[in-house]
Parts: structure tokens; sequence; C-alpha cells
């Protein structure tokens, strides 16, 4: 009996561990191969907080980090599979808005067209990066109207 229920323990978890990685790689799949490692590596740490509590913002903010090295379009894309997968909320708003928010050549390649067609959305992903989108450029011209003003504020 106790051997049948191991079995059925280890088959359980199995599936679990496998069912994990295709939600993970379902997600990641839609992005660019230069985009995906990190984009997995924030999914992996959101859903282990989602189980087994934790944080889950330094993986992000090392993943931003690390897009740096990535040309601006890979950069914005990595930053909208953020918006669209993650849960911004309270400080992990503050810390995307204000790593993100620097990054004028992605920001201004999110604004375009051409990325907002390339990227391939649910219609409430879309309305979710959208609302976001602009969050960015709010907080972004509160920043340089600060700087016009002659204030010391800006980006931390």
């Amino acid at each position: 009996m106790m051997k049948k229920l191991f079995w059925i323990l280890l088959l359980s978890f199995a599936v679990g561990m496998a069912l994990f990685y295709f939600l993970i790689e379902s997600k990641v799949q839609r992005f660019s191969e230069s985009v995906r490692p990190g984009l997995r590596s924030v999914l992996v740490e959101i859903y282990k907080s989602k189980l087994f509590g934790g944080y889950w913002e330094n993986q992000l903010i090392l993943q931003i980090e690390r897009a740096k090295s990535l040309a601006p379009w890979n950069r914005a894309e990595f930053y909208g599979a953020i918006i669209i997968y993650s849960d911004l909320d309270t400080s992990r708003a503050y810390l995307f808005v204000t790593t993100v928010g620097r990054d004028s050549a992605a920001i201004e390649i999110m604004s375009s067209d051409k990325y907002i067609s390339s990227i391939e959305m649910e219609d409430y992903e879309r309305h979710e990066f959208n609302e976001w989108f602009q969050e960015i450029n709010r907080v972004r011209s509160l920043f340089e109207l600060d700087k016009l003003n002659g204030s010391d504020s800006s980006l931390p």
C-alpha cells in the first residue's frame, strides 16, 4: 500500500511539473528568442511566489538590468511581456515604472503602431498593456515637468 501511494505521489508531482513547464513555455513562445530566458525566469518566480509565498521583484529587477544589453526592440518586447503577464501592483508597479521609464528608446518603440501590431495579444492583454503604457508616460511626464521647473526630481 505504501509503495502504491509513493508512486501515485511521484506521478502526481511529475504531472504537475510537466504542466508547470508547459504553462511557462506557452507564455514565452510568442516572444522572440532573446526575450524568452528573462521572461521565463520572471514567470517562474511569479508562479513560485504564488505557490510558496515570497517575492519575485528581485528577479524582475535583475532581468530588467539584463535586458539592457538587448536591442531596443527586444527590450520593448520584454517590458510588454512583463506588463501582460505579471501582477504589477504597489511596490512592483513603482519598481517597474521607474526602471522602465528611463529607457527612452524602448518606450518610443512601445508607442509605435508597428510594435503594437507585432505583439500577439488578446483583447484583455491589449487593454492592460495600453493602461500600463499610459501610466509609464504619465510618470515620465511628471519627472520631465519637475526637471523643467528646476526640481532635482528624476526617475530614481
